[in-house]
């Protein structure tokens, strides 16, 4: 067996593995490989803006959120054998979606069947206010309705809610909050 690898400077190995890299090397492998989710998603979006403008931009990516949230929760509830049909499975599964590996927030777990989510750092909010054209009210708006599809995915009764104006109305408010729950 061979030493572990701490990065890919050294010699071209021909039949490399994963398993080859140190725990280490494969956590920041992973943060990149959702760094590039991220800028995958922006590029492809400013590129249809370019050619069609935003509001085709928007209609596309509404379009393809909606079938790539279906793939991904299946995916990741999958390898990781997250199992369960309530707010706690949703924010399991959340929390280990490459989109969500740069956002910073908090989760308040009410009972089984209720969390609050306050996100207080999220990386596209950031661009598009440091962009200053005001897409984030567009962007923002949406975000409901993506939440509310994630959560249906593991529960067609789950309800979504933001509990907060979208987007947020100054820059040193929380980015966004949530309140996730089953009927009572």
């Amino acid at each position: 067996m061979m030493k572990e690898l701490a990065d890919y400077s050294g010699e071209f190995l021909h039949e490399l593995d994963f398993r080859d890299f140190s725990h280490d090397t494969l956590v920041n492998l992973l943060i990149t490989y959702a760094k590039l989710y991220i800028a995958m998603d922006g590029f492809w979006y400013i590129s249809v803006m370019g050619r069609n403008g935003n509001e085709e931009a928007l209609a596309c990516d509404i379009q393809a959120w909606n079938m790539m949230v279906k793939y991904e929760m299946k995916a990741l509830t999958k390898a990781l054998n997250i199992q369960g049909h309530d707010p706690i499975a949703f924010i399991k599964t959340m929390q280990v979606s490459p989109w969500f590996q740069h956002m910073k927030y908090t989760v308040d777990i009410e009972n089984s069947g209720s969390i609050i989510m306050t996100v207080t750092y999220c990386p596209t909010l950031d661009a598009l206010e440091k962009e200053g054209k005001g897409r984030q009210q567009a962007i923002c708006n949406l975000e409901p309705q993506i939440f509310q599809l994630y959560a249906s995915l593991f529960n067609t009764d789950m309800r979504v809610e933001s509990l907060a104006p979208l987007p947020r109305q100054r820059k040193n408010d929380h980015c966004c909050k949530w309140s996730v729950k089953l009927p009572s």
